[in-house]
């Protein structure tokens, strides 16, 4: 049988190594390529293919991921060999469509570009007979989300959702204690990295997507992976802080984002809340990325936390992730029917309290 054929759309650092800061964060091996020449090693998959905009990058980035990956590893047996596009030194944000030219249908495409871009590119990798397995988040926009989904299905493709925290060893063991405790009652969960993120996400930024895209989709999935088939959000508030961002940037942009969920259990109908913190404005720590998660539940003896660590992601074992979409595939973005009391047998759901009146402008 033939190996699976791979194309991957994004350069930056987190695909490659490749980036203005590289030297100082976790990833200067980078991550998606150095995985998937540990998949190849093990016969898991065949070609590869990278694809981005700026073809005068690709001499750089190639001699990059021979000198962090192939030097750096020497007894590896890597084969570091893939297509790249477009052309060295040319320019085209459609570039990638070569790249699913070159490959077979039923073939795989990894997307992990700015936010505003994974629909159009899913689309095209969809429309091309191509699965799909596309960082968070998958689109920016639910009816979005809704059209891709239908598009896959249409073409009998898997289109998959990269939350990596499923894949943590700490996640994965938390989580199937905190389903054993009863109903939620709080959850917690803080992400931050530092300000040289920024710099390197200067070109989206504030524009495009912002911080709680980038790191609090993390502990927001992973909070529905936990309540999943348990409760329901009811409600979600947001507030943002500013003032480091616009000044390294020159633009609008949060620095902060919090988020507060209602949640819903069920079927007995408690209300618990969620808070989610994100932040890219945090000084250098022993870390890259600072993270910290609670939980409180009714039945729990004492609160359950994941510690303020850098849990990076782990590369992934056989079979290929993108093949299990019943535990890959997010969970909010599969069809399911409306939840009412004659779908799923609960009562409706009750109103979370009143929130306050906003406190008047001084």
């Amino acid at each position: 049988m033939a190996k699976l054929a791979c194309l991957v759309v994004g350069t930056g650092e987190y695909t490659t190594g490749y980036g203005l800061n590289s030297a100082k964060t976790d990833k200067s091996a980078g991550v998606i390529m150095l995985t998937l020449f540990e998949l190849r090693k093990q016969g898991l998959v065949g070609d590869l293919h990278l694809a981005g905009v700026q073809g005068a990058k690709l001499p750089a980035i190639r001699a990059h991921m021979q000198r962090a990956i192939g030097e750096a590893y020497p007894g590896s047996a890597f084969d570091l060999s893939c297509s790249t596009y477009p052309a060295d030194g040319a320019t085209d944000p459609l570039a990638y469509r070569a790249g699913l030219a070159a490959m077979p249908r039923g073939s795989a495409v990894l997307i992990f570009t700015p936010d505003d871009t994974h629909f159009s590119i899913a689309m095209d990798a969809v429309a091309a007979g191509m699965h799909v397995l596309a960082t968070k988040p998958i689109t920016l926009t639910l009816s979005e989300q809704a059209a891709l989904a239908a598009a896959a299905a249409a073409k009998g493709v898997l289109c998959c959702g990269e939350f990596h925290k499923r894949w943590d060893p700490f996640y994965g063991d938390a989580r199937d204690r905190l389903r054993k405790l009863g109903d939620l009652s709080f959850f917690t969960a803080y992400m931050s990295q530092p300000k040289i993120q920024l710099d390197t996400f200067k070109a989206w930024a504030g524009k495009s997507s912002d911080i709680s895209y980038y790191l609090n989709s993390h502990h927001v999935d992973y909070c529905e992976w936990v309540m999943q088939g348990r409760g329901r959000p009811l409600r979600v508030t947001a507030a943002a802080a500013t003032g480091v961002a616009v000044v390294r940037l020159g633009r609008p942009c949060e620095d902060t984002i919090s988020l507060t969920v209602n949640w819903e259990n069920l079927p007995s109908r408690n209300v618990a809340i969620a808070t989610f913190v994100a932040s890219w404005v945090a000084p250098p720590a022993d870390v890259h990325s600072q993270q910290c998660v609670g939980r409180g539940a009714a039945g729990a003896r004492a609160p359950l936390t994941l510690p303020a660590t850098d849990c990076a992601p782990h590369p992934p074992t056989p079979p290929f992730p993108l093949l299990l979409p019943g535990v890959f595939l997010p969970w909010r973005t599969r069809a399911r029917p409306p939840w009412t009391s004659a779908t799923a047998g609960f009562p409706p759901p009750r109103r979370p309290p009143a929130m306050p009146p906003p406190i008047p402008s001084l």
